[in-house]
Parts: structure tokens; sequence; C-alpha cells
């Protein structure tokens, strides 16, 4: 989903809880760390559709993160794994909270203590 800055989207994670497929209305939760066992498959799907949102977008940064210690801990673990593989097609930066509430990126660097990811497609 866009945020206030038009030049950075947010990637939302969640768990889909309810859906009335009559009004169009659903309900997720993206505060619990749920473990379904899937988290490879997980990352193939959010990697894959990065990348096609990236390419449709591709001056657009994604920012994913979570307020749920656990979670952002299994997003680090995540990006960290991953990261040769998503370098090679994406830049990657931590976002820091400031004093003030803003988010802003910084490079990327491992064992961050982090509030979030961005990611943004390379220009080849």
């Amino acid at each position: 989903m866009p945020t206030l800055n038009p030049k950075v989207y947010n990637l939302g994670l969640a768990d889909v809880l309810y859906i009335d497929g009559n009004e169009d209305v659903f309900t997720v939760d993206d505060q619990t760390a749920s473990d379904n066992g899937d988290i490879d498959k997980l990352v193939g799907t959010v990697a894959r559709s990065l990348l096609l949102f990236s390419q449709h977008y591709p001056d657009v940064f994604v920012v994913f993160g979570s307020i749920n210690p656990v979670k952002m801990r299994l997003y680090r673990i995540i990006v960290q794994k991953y990261y040769d593989e998503l370098s090679k097609t994406f830049i990657l930066f931590v976002a820091k909270r400031q004093d003030d509430g803003k988010i802003v990126n910084v490079p990327f660097y491992f064992n961050a203590n982090v509030d979030g990811f961005f990611i943004k497609l390379k220009s080849f």
C-alpha cells in the first residue's frame, strides 16, 4: 500500500483471518508470528511479488517490518539468510526510527537492530 511518501510503498505481511466475499471485506492479523512451516514457500512468494511490483514501479522503495519483536527478528533472519540472492536484484537498506518518529533508510548491515527494511530494484 502507498505511504505518505509517493516513492515508498509498505509491504504488509499478515495472516488472513476472515474473508467476506460478498462485501470484499477481509480481516488480517499482522501482529502474530505464525509458524505454519512453509517459510521457504513464503519467502519465494514474497520475493517474486517484490520483483513483479518493482519491475512495474522501478523507482519505488518497498518498506516492511513489524512492531512485534518476534516477527522483526524473523524478518532479520530471513533477510540475512537470503541476502546474497536478494542483493543480486535488489538494493537493501535497513529502516531506523529517528527520535522524531520518522523512519529513514540507512545502508544495510548484518545483525542490525532495526525497525524494518527498505528494498528497491537495482538499476541495470
